[in-house]
């Protein structure tokens, strides 16, 4: 049988293959709840992490923000609402994944924020990318 233990060891197995597979940044999309997942997605490649305000204390997520950039990673802040995006920005989020379930919320939480960070949009579980130079990078890639 087997433990969930092993399904994360398969799904860090496969963060890795990808990383050394590829030069574009990859993202551990494991929503981050201690610095230990930090490290872990650090050990095994990742260049940025997912960091949720509605998950954890703004206190915590200054943490694990501090800990991704001393390990040469973004912390990339998935917001759900205004008040998500407002902690973030408090954070000095750089990136963020604006998720919602309809375009409406997700174009009313992106017009909240400042022209200059950078938005990936996720709808319905897929996402986005939205800046030119990642559209660019993206487009060399694939």
């Amino acid at each position: 049988m087997r433990t969930w233990q092993d399904r994360d060891l398969d799904l860090f197995a496969e963060l890795a293959d990808v990383c050394l597979a590829t030069s574009v940044p990859t993202l551990q999309r494991d929503l981050i709840a201690s610095e230990y997942q930090v490290w872990e997605a650090r050990a095994f490649g990742a260049d940025a992490v997912t960091l949720l305000p509605a998950l954890v204390e703004p206190a915590e997520l200054a943490r694990f923000a501090a800990l991704a950039e001393e390990l040469g990673m973004t912390a990339v802040f998935e917001v759900y609402d205004g008040e998500d995006a407002e902690v973030a920005l408090d954070l000095g989020a750089q990136v963020t994944v604006v998720a919602g379930s309809d375009l409406a919320t997700l174009r009313s939480i992106r017009d909240s924020l400042p022209p200059t960070l950078l938005v990936l949009a996720e709808a319905g579980g897929t996402m986005a990318l939205i800046g030119g130079e990642l559209l660019r990078v993206a487009g060399e890639a694939a």
